[in-house]
C-alpha cells in the first residue's frame, strides 16, 4: 500500500513538473499567427468572404522573433511585421502565453485610429476585387427572382 502511494505522489510530481514546464507557442508558431489575425480580424469586423487562405495571404505577419520570453509567467514577447494586402506595412508587437490551465492566449499592443482605418481600407478594397472577380463575364452571378421562359 505504501508504495503504491508512493508511485502515485511520484506520478503526480511528474505530471505537475510536465505542466510547470510547457511553455507557449512560440512567435512563429501557427496557432499564434492564426490567433493574432483572428483577433485583428476582430478588431477590423470581421474577414467578410474572405477564407482562411485570403486571410493568410492578405494579413502577413512576416519576421516574427522574439524580443523577450519570461519563464515565470510563460509569456513570449515578440515582434514583427504586419503586411496588410501587400500595399501597407505597419511594425506590431503581440505576445504569446499560457495561463494557469495551460490555455494559449495571444494579445497585441493597440495601433493608432489611422493604422485600423488604413487597415480597413485596404482589406474592403481586396473584399471588393473579390466580388468583382466572382461576378466577372466567365462567371456571372446566378439570377435570382427571373421567371422561366
Amino acid at each position: 500500500m505504501k508504495k503504491l502511494a508512493a508511485n502515485l505522489m511520484i506520478v503526480s510530481a511528474m505530471c505537475f513538473l510536465s505542466a510547470c514546464l510547457k511553455e507557449p507557442p512560440k512567435c512563429a508558431d501557427k496557432e499564434t499567427l492564426t490567433l493574432l489575425r483572428n483577433i485583428i480580424l476582430d478588431k477590423l469586423g470581421g474577414a467578410g468572404e474572405l477564407d482562411e487562405k485570403e486571410i493568410e495571404e492578405n494579413l502577413k505577419i512576416e519576421f516574427p522573433k522574439v524580443s523577450v520570453y519570461d519563464e515565470k509567467i510563460k509569456k513570449y514577447t515578440c515582434d514583427a511585421n504586419l503586411i496588410v494586402g501587400d500595399t501597407w506595412e505597419v511594425p506590431i508587437q503581440y505576445w504569446s502565453q499560457l495561463n494557469g490551465n495551460n490555455q494559449h492566449l495571444v494579445g497585441f499592443n493597440g495601433f493608432l485610429s489611422k493604422d485600423w482605418l488604413h487597415m480597413r481600407m485596404v482589406l474592403r478594397s481586396i473584399k471588393v476585387e473579390k466580388l468583382k472577380k466572382s461576378a466577372s463575364p466567365d462567371n456571372p452571378p446566378s439570377a435570382q427572382g427571373s421567371a422561366p421562359t
